[in-house]
């Protein structure tokens, strides 16, 4: 170039991104997968509706149920009523009797107090609905695998996206 040429630069500089392959694609369910967890999570994590009061059985029955072709298990039917601040609900409970995981787990050979009127139960209701109530109310566990799955999702993600996101970006 000689005096007094001029030659055109330009400021911009402009990148070209490759299609999305199969890699990206793969990134962006990840990223889907992950925020989907991570709602169930948020969603399941909340045990602060229910909660726990005292109550005693109003009637009980109990009935041989046939399950498969040689066993026979002990069906409960229960009606109950519960103390919530001074005042009484009533609540119904029919099915197998659990033998552990509840405050109220008994031995299915010994489900015979449960017939008897005043036998104390702990009883869960809905703080904000206290006429809804349950006998065997534990909490979900969902709650627990959707934070460990958020934990795991969340962290690859990252990781992936750390490691593989200034390749895909260099055009």
């Amino acid at each position: 170039m000689g005096y007094g040429e001029h030659r055109s630069v330009s400021l911009h500089h402009h990148r070209t991104f490759a299609h999305a392959g199969l890699a990206e694609i793969a990134f962006g369910l990840l990223v889907l997968l992950t925020a989907g967890v991570t709602m169930l999570w948020l969603a399941t994590n909340d045990t602060s509706n229910w909660q726990k009061t005292h109550g005693r059985v109003r009637a009980g029955y109990l009935s041989q149920s046939h399950v498969n072709a040689e066993l026979y298990k002990t069906k409960v039917q229960l009606s109950y009523e519960y103390d919530v601040n001074g005042s009484w609900f009533t609540g119904t409970w029919t099915g197998f009797w659990p033998k552990g995981g509840s405050p109220n787990a008994i031995q299915s050979d010994n489900l015979k107090p449960l017939t008897q009127p005043g036998y104390p139960l702990t009883v869960y209701y809905a703080a904000g609905d206290p006429t809804v109530s349950n006998l065997h109310y534990t909490g979900s566990t969902w709650h627990v695998f959707f934070g460990w799955a958020t934990v795991v999702l969340v962290a690859t993600t990252v990781l992936v996206g750390v490691r593989k996101y200034p390749h895909w970006h260099r055009g």
